[in-house]
C-alpha cells in the first residue's frame, strides 16, 4: 500500500507542498482571509484599493464577484506558488508568521462593527468569564488590527 505525502511539514515552517508538485509560503486559509479583506476594502466607501497593486488577481469585478474557492483554482498557481522552497511568490504576505485565526477573528468582529463592544464580544465569546474591561479591550485590539489590515489591503500588502 502506498503510504500518504503529508502536505504540512512541521520542520519546515515557510513552505506547504500544495498541489502539482508546488508550493505555498502560506496556507490557503491566509490566502483566503487576504481575498475576504480586499472584497471588504472594495465595498466599503471608507477605502480605495489602489487595483494597480493587483495585477493577475482579476480586479475588482472578478474579486467581488466570485467565491474564494473558485478564484482560487484559476489563480493560485500564477500568485502565490512557486516550484522550489526559498523562492518568492509573486505576491507574499508581508510576515513569514501569519496568524489565519485572528485574522478569521477581525473578519468577524469587522462585520460587526455596526454593535457595541460588549455585544461583539459577547456573541464571539472572545473572553468567556472574564472582566468586561479585558473584553472590552481585546475587541478594540481586533476592531483596529482589522482597519490596520484593510488599509494595507488598499496598497497591496498583507497583513
Amino acid at each position: 500500500m502506498k503510504s500518504q505525502r503529508s502536505r504540512f511539514n512541521p520542520n519546515n515552517r515557510y513552505h506547504t507542498r500544495f498541489r502539482d508538485n508546488l508550493w505555498l509560503v502560506q496556507r490557503k486559509r491566509v490566502y483566503s482571509c487576504w481575498f475576504k479583506f480586499l472584497q471588504i476594502a472594495e465595498a466599503e466607501n471608507d477605502y480605495s484599493v489602489n487595483w494597480s497593486k493587483y495585477a493577475g488577481w482579476g480586479g475588482p469585478d472578478q474579486i467581488m464577484g466570485q467565491k474564494f474557492d473558485d478564484w482560487w483554482e484559476d489563480h493560485w498557481k500564477e500568485l502565490f506558488a512557486v516550484k522550489n522552497q526559498g523562492d518568492n511568490p509573486l505576491y507574499l504576505t508581508s510576515t513569514k508568521q501569519t496568524k489565519p485565526d485572528a485574522y478569521k477573528i477581525m473578519l468577524r468582529v469587522h462585520s460587526l462593527k455596526h454593535l457595541s463592544n460588549q455585544e461583539i464580544g459577547s456573541q464571539l465569546e472572545l473572553s468567556p468569564g472574564r472582566e468586561t474591561h479585558e473584553m472590552h479591550s481585546r475587541v478594540g485590539r481586533y476592531r483596529r488590527s482589522a482597519k490596520q489590515i484593510l488599509s494595507n489591503v488598499c496598497e497591496g500588502r498583507f497583513p
